[in-house]
């Protein structure tokens, strides 16, 4: 289908300029396999709507592969974008994940932002975060405006806890905190520096 393609089936529509949808010719209703969609992707699937310029879909398994260069997926808990590409795989139901490559960054409806070069989500199965891994770049952003920078972290949305390993900086207004690792409480605002077994100190300039 080329031109304002759309395809639609129960709480999901794709629409996108060029459509191409495969089959199964050995099932009895010839069941859709396999969806391809070009150029201005929108993808609706309950609340989650996904943007981008390519989405692969794969019936079977729900999942899909949206590709940049500016890919978005909103859904009312949050927002995630992606220069590179954005892959939802809902091939385990207890488990699925989201996994945003390229200048991830993804802020949940409460205004915590997290960002990295490549950043993973586990979802539970009715679509809630259960956790974040970040990974290049890796950013987290409170609600107030603390700013923790490092090579790696994880986020657990039980405890609302992040830990951050690697080049890891802390800045919190006018104070700003060096070290190896850290550990941030978003709902309490508190953040721990930590040394590692490398040696390295800890370092920080606090303003009063």
């Amino acid at each position: 289908a080329i031109g304002d393609a759309v395809v639609e089936q129960d709480d999901k529509s794709l629409k996108a300029d060029e459509i191409i949808a495969r089959y199964d010719p050995s099932s009895n209703g010839r069941d859709l396999t396999d969806v391809s969609a070009t150029g201005t992707v929108v993808f609706i699937d309950g609340d989650s709507i996904a943007r981008g310029a390519k989405l692969d879909y794969r019936i079977l398994d729900e999942t899909y592969d949206l590709s940049g260069p500016r890919a978005v997926v909103t859904n009312p808990r949050g927002i995630l974008t992606a220069t590179g590409s954005i892959t939802y795989d809902a091939s385990d139901i207890t488990n699925k994940q989201v996994i945003a490559i390229g200048a991830a960054s993804y802020t949940d409806d409460n205004g915590r932002v997290v960002e990295g070069e490549r950043v993973v989500a586990f979802l539970d199965e009715e679509g809630a975060i259960q956790s974040i891994n970040a990974e290049g770049k890796a950013k987290v952003v409170t609600p107030k405006g603390i700013v923790a920078t490092a090579n790696r972290l994880d986020y657990v949305a039980a405890t609302d806890h992040a830990d951050l390993f690697g080049d890891v900086e802390i800045i919190d207004r006018n104070n700003i905190m060096r070290g190896a690792r850290a550990e941030v409480e978003f709902n309490k605002e508190i953040s721990r520096l930590l040394s590692d077994n490398t040696g390295k100190r800890v370092t920080g300039v606090i303003n009063p």
